[in-house]
C-alpha cells in the first residue's frame, strides 16, 4: 500500500498491488471519499483475467471483464468485488 502514511508526497493518491489467485476473489469493499482506478498488469508472473461487479447506492449494479491491460473504474460509493476467472494469478 502506498499513501501519506508511508510516502508523504503522496497526499491525494493512494496505491496498492493486490494479487488475486484463479478462483479467488478479492472481498466486497467501497470507498467513501474517492473513485477507484484499476490497472490490470501482465508480466511474466500476472496474466489473469478479471471480473469485476460493483454495486451502486441507487439500486443498479454493472459487471465488466477485464484482461491483462486494461482500466477498470469504480465511482466513490460503489461497492464492488474483484473475481479472478482465468487460469493464471491476476
Amino acid at each position: 500500500m502506498l499513501d501519506s502514511r508511508n510516502f508523504p508526497a503522496c497526499k491525494t493518491v493512494a496505491a496498492a498491488l493486490v494479487t488475486v489467485e484463479p478462483g479467488a476473489m478479492r472481498k466486497i469493499h467501497s470507498h467513501t471519499n474517492q473513485d477507484e482506478f484499476q490497472y490490470y498488469i501482465r508480466d511474466k508472473y500476472y496474466k489473469g483475467r478479471a471480473r469485476m461487479t460493483e454495486f451502486m447506492p441507487d439500486s443498479k449494479a454493472r459487471t465488466f471483464n477485464y484482461s491483462p491491460g486494461d482500466v477498470g473504474y469504480v465511482p466513490v460509493g460503489g461497492f464492488h468485488y474483484v473475481q479472478n476467472i482465468g487460469d493464471e494469478p491476476l
